[in-house]
């Protein structure tokens, strides 16, 4: 299994972050195994709630755990925030995550935010879903009228670290794994839905189906007003300030 970038599984985190005070979601997944304690290490501090979700101490990418999720309904679910409104203008953001798939079939939810209705066509409905769907890496958001949908195959295979990165620069969205880009939207417009509106790190936020990730995730980490580059993989884990 390939560790190329856990340096001796430590949580070595870089320096500093210029970015820092951007960050309104880091989750760094360590703990004692079978923990189900999550902390945001931003600077807002959400409060995580474990769906069937705990530490990982046997494989991980940095630190001492990872998130392990079994599908089904597994999230880390998080409560209606502005901080997770992006795409409503022009404004830049990124979203990023480490991941290691159990397998590569079924449906894999690692990020979204939604209303509670089952629906996916409706205003009341889902705002944004980041996803794996068998080989594919997908992004669905409304945009107000219709959903709109990125999607190529991702070049996965299970019981592998892979490094993940979704950016918007404000004008287009782009999708990339291990600095690889992987496809682009042109239309960076999302439209947050009426209503009350979870957030889910892998799972699907309203949690009406099966569809949540199966494998470890680690090194969650979403910023508002920055473009990232996300070209170049990370040799240690986010940091703290």
């Amino acid at each position: 299994m390939r560790q190329a970038y856990n340096v001796g599984n430590a949580h070595r985190a870089a320096d500093s972050d210029p970015y820092y005070a951007n960050v309104v979601l880091l989750l760094h997944c360590d703990g004692a195994d079978g923990s189900t304690t999550f902390a945001d290490s931003s600077g807002s501090a959400h409060t995580v709630t474990a769906n069937g979700v705990a530490v990982d101490t046997t494989d991980k990418q940095f630190g001492t755990g990872s998130a392990l999720l079994n599908g089904g309904t597994d999230r880390l679910q998080i409560s209606d925030s502005t901080d997770f409104d992006v795409g409503l203008s022009a404004e830049p953001w990124t979203f990023e995550c480490w991941l290691n798939l159990a397998n590569t079939s079924g449906t894999n939810f690692l990020f979204s935010r939604g209303g509670g209705v089952s629906g996916w066509n409706s205003v009341s409905g889902w705002m944004y879903v980041f996803y794996l769907s068998g080989p594919t890496i997908y992004l669905q958001y409304w945009n107000g009228s219709t959903f709109v949908t990125g999607s190529a195959a991702s070049g996965m295979s299970a019981g592998t670290w892979y490094y993940v990165g979704l950016v918007s620069d404000g004008a287009s969205i782009k999708c990339y794994i291990d600095g690889s880009l992987k496809w682009t939207i042109s239309s960076a417009t999302i439209a947050k839905p009426s209503g009350t509106n979870l957030i889910a790190v892998g799972g699907a936020a309203n949690a009406h189906s099966a569809l949540s990730f199966q494998g470890q995730m680690d090194e969650i980490r979403l910023t508002k007003g920055v473009a990232r580059d996300v070209t170049s993989v990370p040799t240690a884990a986010f940091p703290d300030s």
